[in-house]
């Protein structure tokens, strides 16, 4: 792994010199020569210790202008946002580049099975990929006007509902995690929906045209292999859901 550091080489002789320093003091004082003895010389580490501690103290000032004392963290160098649309924002951390979600908390992926053991799936054009998909009903959590503090259960109950014309009496967290850590910061959560009841025929809200499929579960696995051999793409998250289903 690269680990991007902006220091220079001085910086460091100049830590070691400054711990050296210390030391050399305290040996001085204790009347003992024994620097390389950590039992002679019990109070070495410390200001080998202290020294290294000033130093990080005036790197921290040097990169951030904070006070004395503030931690630098090298891993995580300062974001710098290179570009804002409407949805997503374009970010560089380091020599990483990744992209954040403007307006919302994170996303819920939806397993529903039915009361006839079929579990929904949702079929559609994703213009990234130029190809259709098939994939788990799913959506952004907080982003509606006004519902910034949308919870994961209902903001789940919400996307089912317009995706698949289901609504659900009953969520529950499956597990969390990143949707693509190398690329966006987005993590999703996925959730179990239960005690399905059909109230519309779904299709998605505004430009989105869904088809929902309701697929046995027992002939889930061919059922999605058929898909992939006609030339549709099928979300791995898919595969997520049946395996908590097969539990």
């Amino acid at each position: 792994m690269e680990c991007v550091c902006p220091l220079a080489l001085s910086d460091v002789w100049q830590a070691l010199l400054h711990a050296t320093i210390q030391c050399t003091r305290e040996e001085k004082r204790q009347g003992t020569g024994a620097l390389h003895d950590a039992g002679a010389f019990p109070g070495a580490a410390y200001h080998w210790s202290a020294g290294l501690r000033a130093w990080r103290s005036s790197l921290s000032k040097k990169a951030t202008g904070a006070e004395a004392g503030a931690p630098i963290n090298l891993m995580n160098p300062p974001p710098t946002t290179l570009f804002t649309g409407k949805f997503l924002a374009l970010i560089k951390e380091g020599r990483w580049e990744y992209v954040d979600r403007i307006g919302a908390t994170g996303a819920a992926v939806i397993v529903a099975v039915t009361n006839e053991k079929k579990i929904l799936l949702v079929e559609q054009y994703r213009i990234p990929v130029h190809a259709r998909t098939i994939e788990l009903p799913a959506g952004i959590v907080g982003d509606e006007p006004g519902n910034s503090a949308e919870e994961m259960a209902d903001a789940a109950k919400r996307e089912l509902l317009e995706e698949t014309g289901y609504s659900a009496e009953r969520i529950e967290i499956l597990t969390r995690g990143p949707a693509s850590s190398g690329l966006t910061s987005e993590v999703v959560t996925l959730c179990l929906a239960t005690g399905l009841k059909r109230v519309n025929a779904g299709g998605g809200v505004g430009h989105e045209e869904i088809i929902v499929h309701e697929v046995p579960l027992s002939a889930a696995h061919e059922w999605l292999a058929a898909k992939m051999k006609a030339g549709l793409l099928v979300e791995p998250k898919v595969y997520a859901g049946l395996y908590f289903l097969a539990e």
